[in-house]
């Protein structure tokens, strides 16, 4: 079981049943959480035919993502699924920039049900370590996904697969916190075809790993070994598997260019800066320089994070809030576990100000 002080919790987790407050609060982050997709799916278009790519026929890198090609195949030739985005694009419409297809349709759904999911997880993950109140990390997950999806006025677009990538990657990463590696190498396999950017797992689980024992056990040969096995292995896995997608869908073309020319246009109008932040500057900037108030182990992601900035940089497109969203529940964790080791230090008096 892991120390509740590794978190940055010193109060321990309390056993507790829910009461009508608390469920009409779950209630409440439940309606955020689908409005949050909503605004993302409902509200945005997308510049790729997602029927290409369930037939296997998209440029890379977005044919590249498997991981929804079956789902959105099967509700092509699901009744059910094609009157339910009848129905949705009849009572809505004129409403939406685009058709509800298929395909949006089905994504919509995907995308509530990891977001969903992700809710649960972050609860669990409260109760478990005993934050008070208990849905604070909740709010804050909800917070940074409406940055990253919904409060957007450039790149306006969704993708079948980034917010249930973001589910798997996340989930991931908070059980390796938890040091429950059962979970975590099973969620990295699942998580590899659906977004090249599963690597940074590695970079976050590596380390983690390392560091699990006591001190004299994590300093000797063998866990040095087991760590080393674990880092080759995670990455031969990584590497077979994205070759074999390569392979395949090889004849497709593919858009997987450096964006330098957006990004240093971007870079230099200042108009672009707000979104060009987004999530991943206003809150990472407050993590890091509050990263005193976390454990050791969330500094490690922090610091594995920072490892895997520059691949982000160079890759994406800045103003795309998206290269960022499968740090969603980390980062939430992070900063819950921050304003709570904040709020039970006590209030403190700024230098220069005088409490009456």
């Amino acid at each position: 079981m892991m120390k509740h002080e590794d978190m940055g919790v010193s109060r321990p987790a309390e056993t507790r049943s829910f009461g009508a407050r608390d469920w009409f609060i779950v209630f409440l982050l439940v309606m955020a959480s689908i409005q949050c997709i909503r605004g993302c799916y409902c509200v945005n278009s997308s510049s790729l035919d997602w029927r290409t790519y369930a037939h296997g026929t998209a440029k890379l890198p977005y044919q590249g993502r498997v991981g929804m090609i079956g789902v959105l195949r099967w509700a092509e030739g699901s009744p059910l699924m094609i009157r339910g985005a009848a129905k949705l694009d009849r009572m809505d419409v004129g409403r939406y920039p685009e058709p509800m297809t298929v395909e949006k349709f089905t994504s919509l759904l995907a995308a509530i049900l990891s977001m969903l999911l992700m809710l649960a997880f972050m609860i669990r993950f409260s109760l478990r370590h005993g934050y008070r109140p208990w849905w604070l990390p909740s709010v804050l997950m909800l917070a940074i996904s409406f940055i990253t999806l919904s409060v957007r006025c450039e790149s306006m677009e969704w993708t079948p697969y980034d917010v249930p990538q973001a589910l798997l990657f996340g989930v991931a990463v908070l059980c390796a916190l938890d040091r429950q590696w059962y979970f975590v190498l099973p969620l990295f396999m699942v998580d590899v075809p659906w977004r090249e950017t599963s690597i940074f797992l590695i970079a976050v689980c590596v380390p983690l790993f390392y560091t699990s024992e006591a001190v004299a056990w994590r300093q000797s040969r063998v866990r040095t070994i087991q760590t080393a096995l674990l880092a080759v292995g995670m990455g031969t896995y990584w590497a077979l598997v994205r070759h074999a997608i390569q392979v395949r869908y090889a004849h497709n073309g593919n858009d997987a260019y450096i964006h330098y020319s957006n990004n240093i246009h971007a870079l230099m109008l200042p108009h672009h800066w707000p979104q060009m932040l987004g999530a991943g500057g206003y809150f990472l900037v407050f993590i890091v320089l509050e990263r005193s108030l976390a454990s050791p182990r969330q500094r490690l992601i922090l610091y594995s994070f920072l490892v895997c900035l520059p691949v982000i940089l160079l890759y994406g497109v800045w103003v795309e809030l998206r290269i960022w969203i499968e740090w969603t529940l980390p980062w939430s964790a992070i900063a819950a576990s921050e304003l709570q080791s904040h709020l039970r230090a006590g209030p403190e008096t700024p230098k220069g100000y005088v409490l009456s």
